[in-house]
């Protein structure tokens, strides 16, 4: 189960994410996104299986990961939440922020380059 920690992390990530103030990037893994701190990272990922399934990943400064958070449609940790700030489908949208981002930039290098053909 995970601390109330993870639920800090989630929802400080979420709000960080809504203001576009962290720079995404795309893992080796498909569905997921890391965001990396000079010796702490945090990854989003989507389940390859259910889709609807999501985790946060707390990572060290060797590659270890600390704890989990997960959500599901059917897990209902986040409505026990201490936090108020920290919605039902959090992980979700933590997700699709990160997607987003890493698309837009990807997108922008793109037509960088055929600007300059």
């Amino acid at each position: 189960m995970a601390t109330t920690r993870m639920y800090e992390l989630a929802a400080e990530l979420l709000r960080l994410s809504q203001d576009n103030k962290l720079t995404w990037e795309q893992t080796l893994r498909a569905n997921q996104f890391q965001v990396d701190f000079p010796d702490v990272s945090l990854a989003i990922s989507r389940s390859d299986e259910d889709p609807g399934n999501y985790s946060l990943e707390l990572i060290n400064e060797t590659g270890t990961t600390i704890d989990t958070l997960l959500w599901s449609p059917t897990n209902y940790t986040f409505r026990k939440s201490t936090n108020p700030d920290l919605q039902d489908a959090a992980l979700e949208k933590i997700y699709e922020l990160a997607e987003g981002y890493v698309q837009g930039i990807v997108a922008d290098r793109a037509l960088q380059y055929l600007k300059q053909a």
